[in-house]
């Protein structure tokens, strides 16, 4: 960077010296020679320039680095801390990020808990209103009642959140959005008893509480994200992504056009499905070695995002 300064004050420099050793002797300074010169000098002033801008962004490019680095090492040496910032009131776009992830591989597991304990994929709602207007049609009213029992169970949930958030944003509470995690976290624990229920009826109350878990769940980083982010809703995250690659290839074959893939959405959303996914892989293992117990560590994670917060819970200055 030093030398680049010097480069560039030594070719003004030069310059104005040459335009003025000529006027004085009484000659123009615009002759061939001397504008020859002159442009050298541009050329080189702007090389300069073009380098020293370069060196910029590349030392900026770097502090980034350097900055992200230093706060995932605060992160790792201050869970606590972290766990309060990530479901703090301030929300910034890695925030959400950071968060949507760990919910998006909370919800495979609990969703492949659900298919391998119960049989039923209880993030699914499309399935479950396609499954309740053909059984409707074959007079089933056990699959029926199950389907609607499912439904109500995911809106009640996300109402449940979206009441709870707004109930703690009007009293000014902190941990407005620590609160619908942790009570997540408290129904998976119920769902990790699951197993204790044998009966059929037993095996309903256990669906209906990872319903209403996934509900809550995804209500809860909507509004976190401001409907920005899903985390359960996969069937979305997979059409956003067809269309920012239908977006690339089209401005490929189009490259006059406008229309632009947008590579931030599109990395966001490639994040999210393949937390889902290895959520799901996990979640199968997991419940498919120890059944219904393996909710616990998911529960404890939940708990341990939003219960940090709740315990200093202040109202907002």
């Amino acid at each position: 960077m030093l030398t680049f300064a010097c480069i560039f004050s030594l070719t003004d420099l030069y310059s104005h010296t040459a335009n003025h050793s000529m006027e004085s002797l009484g000659f123009s300074p615009m002759l061939s020679g001397h504008q020859l010169v002159h442009a050298l000098l541009k050329v080189l002033k702007s090389l300069v320039q073009s380098c020293i801008q370069h060196e910029l962004v590349r030392r900026s490019a770097q502090s980034l680095r350097v900055r992200h680095l230093m706060k995932t090492h605060r992160r790792l040496r201050s869970p606590i801390r972290s766990a309060r910032v990530l479901v703090a009131n301030r929300r910034s776009t890695g925030n959400d990020l950071v968060l949507a992830t760990l919910l998006a591989g909370i919800a495979g597991a609990a969703n492949a808990g659900g298919y391998f304990a119960l049989g039923q994929y209880t993030s699914h709602m499309t399935g479950y209103l396609s499954q309740l207007a053909d059984n409707i049609v074959l007079l089933n009213g056990w699959i029926v009642t199950i389907s609607l029992i499912a439904l109500s169970a995911f809106i009640t949930g996300a109402g449940f959140s979206t009441i709870m958030i707004n109930w703690a944003r009007d009293n000014e509470s902190s941990a407005q959005y620590a609160w619908p995690l942790a009570i997540q976290g408290v129904f998976l624990l119920c769902f990790s008893l699951g197993g204790s229920f044998s009966s059929e009826i037993g095996r309903v109350f256990s669906l209906a509480c990872m319903c209403f878990i996934m509900g809550m769940q995804n209500a809860t980083i909507t509004k976190i994200s401001s409907a920005r982010i899903r985390t359960t809703h996969a069937t979305g995250m997979i059409t956003d992504i067809g269309i920012e690659v239908g977006r690339a290839f089209y401005s490929i074959l189009r490259p006059q056009s406008e229309v632009r893939v947008d590579r931030c959405k599109l990395r966001i959303l490639l994040q999210l499905v393949f937390a889902f996914l290895i959520g799901g892989i996990v979640g199968a293992i997991g419940y498919g070695q120890i059944g219904f117990l393996f909710s616990l560590p998911l529960a404890i994670i939940l708990l341990a995002l939003g219960v940090p917060s709740i315990l200093r819970d202040r109202p907002v200055s």
